[in-house]
């Protein structure tokens, strides 16, 4: 089980998070499945705990809203 943190996180990161390759989040990125808060001057994303969240659960928007306010163990679909 992983647990989230208030952070920012890379593509990397995601990509061991949500159990994919990091080219599948790039792919997500482009198919707007999955969105960055930040993208850095040199073309890096930045994730939040929320962009992960929304995209494991996109059907559950007020409970990831609750998720987002604590610390949350999340397990990959």
């Amino acid at each position: 089980m992983i647990e989230l943190k208030d952070k920012l996180y890379t593509s990397t990161e995601v990509a061991d998070i949500i159990g994919v390759s990091l080219r599948s989040v790039y792919r997500y990125l482009e198919e707007g499945k999955l969105n960055a808060e930040v993208k850095t001057a040199t073309g890096r994303h930045r994730f939040t705990k929320k962009n992960i969240l929304d995209f494991l659960y996109p059907d559950r928007e007020e409970e990831i809203e609750e998720m987002v306010s604590e610390e949350v163990k999340v397990q990959p679909p």
